[in-house]
C-alpha cells in the first residue's frame, strides 16, 4: 500500500483505503499491536464489497506503529 504522505501529526486524520482484486471471502480485520480495531468515536471501519477503509481521527502519540 502506498500512502500519499508518510508523516502524520497529533490531531491529524488518516484514511487508509484498500481495494482488493476480488471481494474478500472473510471480513478483513484491522489491528494494532495484535489487538483488533473496532468502530468508536475516533476510528471508523467501512467494508464495501472489495473496498475496505480505515479512518483514524484526532491522532494521538499512542497511535504510532512500531
Amino acid at each position: 500500500m502506498q500512502l500519499e504522505q508518510d508523516t502524520f501529526y497529533v490531531g491529524d486524520t488518516v484514511t487508509l483505503d484498500l481495494e482488493f482484486t476480488n471481494e474478500p471471502t472473510e471480513q478483513p480485520r484491522w489491528a494494532k499491536d495484535n489487538l483488533t480495531l473496532t468502530n468508536n468515536d475516533r476510528i471508523s471501519i467501512e467494508n464495501n464489497g472489495n473496498r475496505v477503509t480505515l479512518i483514524v481521527r484526532d491522532l494521538r502519540l499512542d497511535d504510532a506503529g512500531k
